[in-house]
């Protein structure tokens, strides 16, 4: 990779610990707008720094549109229909980002964290359907203060 001297842009970063592709999917599922296919393949490649094991996938618009959308009462609903799948069955105690890890290669210049999230890291009969409106909640009032594109970040 080339370096040159201009500053790296710096972007806004919501993040969400134990979150990935495949919940993001489920969660399209969830709300209606396809099945767990047909979400998978709306994720197209943003970028990736191999020798830095990251990357960042383009979010489909259609979900951050329906997010954008949701009432209080469809978060609800879709906390608790996306509280079911098996990533939430079976997670560890609750843990929070005090020390977020130290980010490599790319990112490390590009992105800085503004907004933690600790989240669903308990069974779901115990907590998970609250967390996830919370998550919800925070990602809601996050997507509504950008118009920009929404990626999701892959770390190792």
């Amino acid at each position: 990779m080339e370096r040159d001297d201009e500053p790296m842009p710096s972007v806004d970063v919501f993040s969400a610990k134990n979150l990935s592709l495949i919940e993001l999917c489920e969660l399209g599922q969830v709300l209606g707008l396809g099945s767990f296919d047909e979400m998978m393949a709306g994720f197209k490649d943003a970028f990736v720094d191999e020798d830095a094991g990251c990357g960042a996938l383009i979010i489909p618009e259609k979900l951050v549109r329906k997010i954008k959308s949701l009432s209080v009462y469809e978060i609800g609903s879709a906390a608790e229909a996306w509280s079911k799948f098996e990533q939430f069955q079976h997670m560890l105690p609750p843990q929070t980002l005090s020390n977020p890890p130290k980010k490599r290669g790319l990112f490390a210049r590009i992105f800085k964290l503004k907004t933690e999230v600790p989240i669903v890291q308990e069974p779901a009969d115990n907590g998970v359907k609250p967390r996830l409106v919370e998550y919800l909640i925070k990602l809601q009032t996050f997507l509504k203060t950008r118009n920009e594109t929404a990626y999701l970040f892959m770390t190792p």
